[in-house]
């Protein structure tokens, strides 16, 4: 009990400064998905051994809608800045609209990586009780 209220608290504390230092919680959702990318193509298991057959597939099936939503998210994010300063370069004039469309689709980015994280590491953690012989 002790272990996971140690484990939980810790997840929050990281979760709330991804989401408050901004730059800081981009970096640390794209290492996130690069080590489940690297683990999914080195065929290492995602899930701990023991968990369920159905409920690992229903988890798995939520961390692909979620890698695909950052992945939108994210794309949409660096395009919606991008354009914002290729706008700023030609024209004298600042147009915020495309950069306030990429700080929330990054914000969004952190926000499913958080979810995503949170999923992946309550998956990890073996959740039957130890065999008492």
């Amino acid at each position: 009990m002790k272990n996971k209220l140690v484990y939980w608290i810790l997840i929050g504390l990281g979760s709330v400064l991804m989401l408050f230092f901004f730059p800081l919680g981009v970096i640390l959702s794209i290492a996130f998905w690069a080590y489940l990318w690297v683990m999914f193509f080195k065929k290492k298991p995602i899930f701990h051994e023991e968990i369920e057959l159905q409920l690992a597939k229903k988890k798995l099936k939520r961390l692909k809608t979620l890698s695909i939503v950052a992945g939108l998210f994210f794309i949409i994010g660096i395009v919606g800045i991008v354009i914002h300063n290729l706008q700023s370069s030609l024209s004298e004039t600042h147009e915020f609209l495309y950069f306030f469309i990429g700080i929330i689709a990054l914000y969004i980015f952190i926000l499913s990586s958080i979810v995503s994280l949170v999923l992946f590491l309550e998956s990890r953690q073996n959740l039957t009780p130890p065999k008492k012989h």
